[in-house]
């Protein structure tokens, strides 16, 4: 059987979903799931651009990049948490 695609989007997939489920049930609530989600796969997809650009740390479990689109992810789901607090007054 042959992929269509690199088994890398596999496991960037995988880290955006867990990354994801972790931010959500630490601070459940808004932002909603479906827009943590998006914020994850975006951070992913950041982290490993700019891993292709030479930006961050050299470490990789095939061709994705975990240190990378790991710290990108926490900060973005971090600042969505902040904002949202921000703007609910909690």
């Amino acid at each position: 059987m042959h992929l269509a695609f690199p088994p890398v989007f596999i496991l960037a997939l995988l880290v955006a979903l867990i990354g994801t489920q972790a931010a959500y049930l630490g601070t459940p609530g808004w932002p909603n799931y479906l827009a943590r989600l998006g914020l994850s796969v975006a951070a992913v997809g950041v982290g490993e651009a700019l891993a292709v650009a030479g930006v961050g740390a050299r470490l990789a479990v095939g061709d994705l990049h975990l240190v990378n689109d790991l710290v990108l992810l926490a900060l973005a789901q971090w600042g969505a948490t902040r904002w949202a607090r921000r703007q609910t007054g909690v």
